[in-house]
């Protein structure tokens, strides 16, 4: 490998994790329940600002041997290894959490859903037991009637 693969490698994958960083920052800090990776993301960011001047410092290097030029690239390689598993361990989290919210709000649904269901019977019931009071208020008052006009 020559010194521009190796730096079009590196950078291609630094572009990848800063693609990540700006995909999952703003859902960390608008998720309590992961806040905590915000800590990861903040290591990951901070690895790639290393690599990033690593690689200014590189370029700078005019002629670095085959030898140079392939500790620096496993060097890097390693950090970013470091930087794609905890971007990895984030996104895991991320869809946990998004999984743990689609089932609380699955059961609040089906629990509206029973709610309404038992609101209804009560109205239903409500209403028949209106009518009884209705029918028995005019059977009291027929038999009332009834008592008076066979007096």
């Amino acid at each position: 490998m020559n010194k521009s693969e190796a730096i079009i490698d590196i950078k291609t994958k630094i572009q990848v994790a800063n693609l990540s960083v700006s995909v999952y920052e703003p859902l960390i800090k608008e998720t309590i329940s992961i806040n905590s990776y915000s800590n990861m993301l903040s290591d990951v960011k901070r690895d790639i600002a290393i690599v990033t001047e690593r690689i200014n410092l590189f370029v700078d290097n005019v002629n670095p041997t085959n030898e140079m030029i392939s500790a620096f690239h496993r060097n890097q390689d390693h950090i970013l290894s470091r930087i794609e598993s905890r971007i990895a361990i984030i996104k895991n989290a991320y869809k946990q959490d998004q999984d743990t919210l689609n089932e609380i709000e699955s059961r609040n649904k089906a629990i509206a859903d029973k709610a309404a269901k038992l609101n209804n019977t009560i109205t239903k019931h409500n209403n028949d037991t209106v009518k009884l009071g209705i029918a028995l208020s005019l059977g009291a008052a027929a038999l009332a009637m009834y008592k008076l006009i066979t007096r």
